[in-house]
């Protein structure tokens, strides 16, 4: 069974992808657009999203699912742009996939913030 990263458009659809063991931080960075900024999860000390660190510099798109999370975390946040990328780390701080149940813990807790899985669509 692999693991996975969990993605969150700025139109807020979810989706999930294999984890890369072999290659993550380029995963990352592909999948965010460049520089990767980490921001925790809250309750979840093992667990971590990745943006890009110049998304506002490079005009990405608001992304209103991640804003709303983090404003409840960090009230002084301005705002969250471009896609985010969810994936886990393990005891030593390095980057691991999410297990399927973690992928359906976030799924249901962004979902609280505007987040969805389209019809019809791969989750």
């Amino acid at each position: 069974m692999g693991t996975f990263v969990l993605i969150v458009e700025a139109t807020g659809r979810m989706r999930r992808e294999p984890f890369d063991a072999k290659d993550s931080l380029s995963q990352l960075q592909r999948g965010v657009g460049g520089y990767i900024e980490r921001l925790p999860i809250w309750g979840q000390n093992d667990i971590d999203c990745f943006i890009n660190e110049e998304g506002k510099l490079k005009g990405l798109a608001f992304n209103p699912v991640l804003t709303r999370y983090y404003r409840g975390l960090f009230p002084t946040l301005d705002w969250v742009s471009g896609r985010g990328i969810f994936a886990a780390h393990d005891g030593e701080g390095e980057t691991i996939g999410l297990t399927e149940a973690q992928c359906e813990d976030l799924k249901r807790m962004l979902a609280r913030y505007g987040a969805f899985i389209e019809k019809g669509g791969a989750s």
